[in-house]
C-alpha cells in the first residue's frame, strides 16, 4: 500500500483504513496496515474507538491477537466519551476467550469507565448479566490482599451477634454479609 503511495493514515467517513479493517475482521488488511505504520491506538469515528476496541466490539479475536502483538498497542487506552476500554467493551459482551486474551496482554481489570459511579470491568460484566466473565475478572484483580478485607463491626446486632461483613472492593454495592 505505502509502496503504491497509499496513505495508511488517511480518513474516509471519519475512519482510517485500520479502523475499517479491524471492524470488519479483515486480518490480512490489519496485518498489512500495521506493517505499513498505521496507528494502532488511533481513534476516530462516531464512537471514538481504537482499532482494538472495534475488533473487540465485533468479536474478531484473530484481529485482536494481531493488534495486541504490536508493541505500541495499548489495551488500556480509553478514548470513548464514557471511558470505555477494550476490556470494558469485552466485559459487556461476556466472551471469556476475548477477556482472557486482553488480560494476558496487559489490560487493567481495575480500570474504570467515566460513568457516574466509575465501573470496572467486573461490575460492567455483572450489570450485563455476564456472570462467568465477572468471575474470571475477579480472579485477575491486582493484589487481592489489598482489595479483600474483613471488617468486623463493633456494634452488636439486635440478635446479640457481632455483624461481620466481607468487603470485596472499594466500589459501592460490593459488601456482602457472611
Amino acid at each position: 500500500l505505502a509502496d503504491q503511495g497509499v496513505d495508511v493514515a488517511a480518513f474516509k467517513d471519519d475512519m482510517t483504513a485500520l479502523l475499517w479493517a479491524a471492524e470488519s475482521g479483515a486480518v490480512g488488511a490489519v496485518k498489512t496496515l500495521v506493517e505499513r505504520g498505521a496507528d494502532v491506538n488511533g481513534a476516530r469515528g462516531v464512537d471514538n474507538c481504537t482499532p482494538l476496541m472495534r475488533a473487540v466490539m465485533h468479536n474478531h479475536l484473530e484481529v485482536v491477537e494481531v493488534l495486541l502483538g504490536v508493541a505500541a498497542c495499548d489495551p488500556n487506552v480509553a478514548k470513548t466519551d464514557d471511558g470505555m476500554s477494550a476490556l470494558l467493551i469485552a466485559a459487556t459482551k461476556g466472551g471469556l476467550t476475548m477477556i482472557k486474551l486482553l488480560l494476558q496482554r496487559g489490560a487493567d481489570p481495575e480500570q474504570r469507565n467515566f460513568t457516574d459511579n466509575g465501573q470496572d470491568a467486573m461490575t460492567v460484566a455483572e450489570d450485563c448479566g455476564n456472570f462467568e466473565a465477572a468471575n474470571l475478572l475477579r480472579e485477575y484483580v491486582v493484589d487481592r490482599d489489598k482489595v479483600m478485607a474483613v471488617v468486623q463491626i463493633d456494634k452488636v446486632a439486635t440478635f446479640g451477634e457481632t455483624a461481620v461483613f466481607e468487603v470485596h472492593d472499594a466500589s459501592p454495592g460490593r459488601v456482602s454479609s457472611r
